[in-house]
């Protein structure tokens, strides 16, 4: 029988005799809806959880991290370590950024079509471009809509269907819902339906979702119940208060319909027969939210993209539907472009604006609402969709001209490291960087890290590292064991890694780079000349035995000019028959 080694602190079920080995930071190291909003996600099976805030990442003013890089040389992305269990597993988080064709531009709706493994992804532009995108090859094709049809202001599948609002050639007051077919290659326009607003003046369709059986298509003030099997209109809803429906989602678990109108109320909404009645509304007054949105079981979830809420989204109770609360799970002065369920609906994701790139996505674990940051890179566009579309593998669509997407394996990693019958076995390497996310009221130098100078961890266990100039990304066998990180593989690493438990109080680590007073947000140290990146990597022999391992502690500091700031990491081993 194979022997496992792996970082987490989670059994992995159906395999067995598992070893493992955890990264844990503190301190400043840093269900179901057919169409939510603009995204078509799938049905989950939601673990219930109570929403409530959650510290910010760093009491000190520096807002120092420590961020593990991950993805093309070129244009890493980062994942943000801050507390949470990380792993140190036989894989690493790996992407692929895809530009998209000129005009298709401005991603603002996505939906996963799982009868053919196609992500479909409305742009917009005028006239709107419909993209079909392969996540399998990275290749897409599109449709264009002919002149006068503007704005793909939504997307949504069902029945091998795709279903896309916007405006038309007859102007305000007229609405238009085009059909596709997912099983065709190239998308291919099989019908357009028009519709009449209420309000002759309406501007647009400004969301759509679909309970399988009816659509659901929000307007300026009004929402529209058409049925599918004949694309019929079957009813109309004047909502209570002025101001356009910005999101639409179906909750399957509860039957009832959530929308958001802006500038800052959300609706509940219910279908009974052909029959669309209000039954609540709340006004949060929070300003506009973000035109996603999202159930986490008994809570809707909303951002702000809008106003003058950063960093926090809005958890609204689905039962009571008359308070809300808020939640701090992004970067600070950031604003929210969505959130979107895991198809386990045991995360949610956010996504987060800043107002230049590099932007964020924040993973929120919704039994205890933790949550691990990933930025991506600055080519990578900002965040605007996310789409699952298999096992830790998503889709990121972007808000620019033009659009690119993300191909995203792993974000977090928790695969196990094969135990060798003779010799070692390796984690893949996992390089880290120190960055200051607001700007400094002090200098930052004098980074360090190091240990208690004592192996602890066990027989056979032990972890080596060393500092480097550059980014490298990881490799090696998955599920096997990482490749050994040396100079050769990591070309420019100082020299040989050396035993961490090398490092200690009076002879540390010392990493290079500084900030110095005012600066903006960066990385700290300069990239290819400081040794910037520490690098280490988890060992395991053959001799490593069942079990829990003892801990043992990683100590990082900096100064700041004039105190020096301390935070640890918990390394242990573990494993589980």
């Amino acid at each position: 029988m194979n022997h496992y080694l792996h970082a987490s602190l989670h059994k992995r079920m159906g395999r067995r005799r598992f070893l493992s080995g955890v990264a844990t930071l503190a301190g400043v190291l840093a269900a179901a809806c057919a169409g939510g909003g603009k995204n078509g996600q799938k049905a989950a099976d939601y673990r219930n959880a109570t929403p409530h805030n959650i510290e910010g990442d760093n009491p000190t003013p520096e807002r120092l991290f420590w961020r593990r890089w991950f993805g093309p040389a070129a244009a890493p992305g980062k994942v943000q370590w801050n507390g949470k269990v990380h792993t140190l597993g036989a894989c690493a988080p790996d992407k692929s950024t895809v530009t998209l064709d000129t005009g298709e531009a401005y991603s603002d709706a996505s939906a996963w079509a799982s009868d053919v493994q196609r992500a479909y992804i409305g742009c917009m532009v005028t006239p709107f471009r419909l993209v079909r995108f392969d996540p399998a090859t990275n290749t897409h094709t599109h449709y264009t809509a002919p002149t006068g049809y503007n704005k793909a202001w939504g997307v949504c599948i069902t029945g091998g269907k795709v279903y896309v609002p916007s405006s038309g050639p007859n102007g305000l007051g007229h609405i238009y819902v085009s059909v596709f077919n997912t099983s065709d290659e190239t998308p291919s326009l099989v019908s357009v339906n028009e519709y009449t607003a209420t309000t002759a003046d309406a501007m647009y369709p400004s969301s759509i979702a679909t309970d399988g059986s009816y659509l659901y298509v929000g307007l300026d003030d009004e929402f529209l119940l058409i049925r599918i099997s004949d694309m019929a209109l079957v009813d109309r809803l004047a909502l209570t208060h002025t101001g356009s429906v910005h999101a639409i989602g179906y909750n399957a678990a509860d039957g009832y319909i959530y929308c958001t109108g802006n500038p800052d109320v959300a609706y509940k909404l219910a279908r009974s027969g052909e029959d669309l009645t209000e039954v609540a509304h709340y006004h949060h007054n929070c300003g506009t939210m973000t035109d996603d949105l999202a159930f986490s079981g008994t809570h809707l979830w909303l951002g702000p993209e809008g106003g003058n809420i950063h960093g926090s989204v809005l958890l609204i109770p689905l039962s009571t539907f008359t308070s809300h609360e808020l939640v701090v799970c992004g970067p600070p002065d950031a604003l929210c472009n969505g959130s979107f369920l895991d198809w386990d609906g045991l995360y949610m994701w956010t996504c987060w604006y800043m107002g230049a790139t590099p932007s964020a996505l924040t993973r929120t674990k919704l039994s205890d609402m933790t949550h691990e940051r990933l930025w991506l890179a600055n080519d990578d566009g900002y965040p605007n969709e996310v789409i699952q579309y298999d096992t830790n593998k998503y889709l990121i669509s972007s808000w620019g001209s033009p659009t690119r997407v993300v191909n995203l394996t792993n974000p977090f990693p928790d695969i196990p490291i094969e135990r060798p019958s003779s010799g070692s076995n390796y984690s893949y390497w996992v390089p880290i960087r120190a960055y200051v996310e607001t700007d400094p009221e002090r200098s930052i130098s004098s980074v360090t890290a190091y240990t208690d100078g004592a192996n602890g961890l066990g027989t056979g266990w032990t972890a080596i590292g060393h500092r480097a100039k550059e980014y490298a990304q990881p490799a090696g066998t998955e599920e096997v064991t990482g490749d050994v990180l040396s100079t050769t593989s990591y070309p420019t690493l100082q020299s040989s890694p050396v035993d961490m438990f090398g490092w200690t109080a009076a002879n540390p680590m010392t990493l290079g780079g500084s900030q110095a007073t005012p600066a903006a947000a960066e990385d700290l140290g300069l990239y290819g000349t400081d040794y910037c990146f520490l690098v280490i990597q988890l060992v395991a022999a053959a001799t490593v035995a069942d079990g829990l391992s003892r801990s043992e502690v990683l100590t990082m500091t900096y100064g700041d000019g004039s105190v020096t700031t301390t935070s640890t990491a918990t390394i242990e081993g573990q494993s589980s028959a």
